[in-house]
């Protein structure tokens, strides 16, 4: 078991659903801060690997591009399916003037 999952009885909770809980205290909970503190070392830690592994960088760069293409790909099969070509729907977006 993960600590913070269940509660006394064994029940389990999603870790999202404590830190609901956490959040609704009326006042600062120590859990709650130290959680916070180490989402922010956390976060500090994965931007200086960024910065610093340029393949990473290029991974996911390659990962951005695919996702483009794809809804490139899906947005030329709905102009297609409306018997427009991506060419003439480019020009009277770009003229103003209906086809």
């Amino acid at each position: 078991p993960t600590l913070g999952t269940y509660d006394a009885s064994g029940r389990g909770y999603p870790h999202h659903q404590i830190l609901k809980k956490l959040a609704a205290r009326p006042r600062q909970h120590n859990l709650a801060i130290a959680l916070r503190e180490t989402g922010r070392v956390e976060r500090m830690l994965f931007i200086i690997e960024w910065l610093l592994d340029t393949d990473m960088q290029r991974r996911a760069q390659i990962g951005l591009n695919k996702g483009e293409a794809h809804h490139a790909l899906k947005s030329a099969r709905r102009i297609g399916r409306q018997g427009k070509s991506a060419t003439v729907q480019q020009k009277a977006n770009t003229s103003g003037s209906p086809d």
